[in-house]
């Protein structure tokens, strides 16, 4: 009984050590990745970095930058409702040339310069828009 024990504890631990050999492989990463979101920062997947400069990171569109300003304000918020308020948002938004929806208080993050008057509703362009 206690080698079947032994060896279903071998082979347990294995099949994890297995698991987390093939979890590096396909993404180096995972690690510096949950311990930089867990710090409440972003992960910039083209350099593979953890930053505090930008507010969010996607493949469409890289990274929303933030000054250093607004870097130091984001870390002071810290799951406070309502912090940083719609102005600030606004203000990162229009910073880093994208659409601000007025009613809904939204970034159209994914916004190009294509896009400049033609989306429907009540935006507030960019500055990239006034130089067409």
């Amino acid at each position: 009984m206690t080698k079947i024990l032994k060896i279903l504890t071998i082979s347990l631990l294995s099949l994890c050590l297995l698991g987390l050999i093939i979890s590096f492989i396909r993404n180096p990463y995972w690690l510096s990745i949950d311990t930089c979101l867990d710090n409440g920062q972003v992960w910039d997947y083209q350099n593979n970095i953890c930053r505090d400069d930008c507010l969010i990171w996607q493949k469409e569109f890289g990274c929303i930058k933030l000054t250093p300003k607004q870097t130091k304000l984001l870390k002071q918020c810290r799951n406070q409702p309502n912090c940083p308020n719609n102005q600030t948002y606004k203000e990162i938004c229009l910073n880093n040339q994208k659409a601000w929806n007025i009613n809904e208080n939204e970034c159209k993050f994914d916004f190009s310069p294509q896009e400049c008057f033609l989306l429907s509703g009540n935006w507030e362009y960019p500055e990239i828009c006034n130089t067409k």
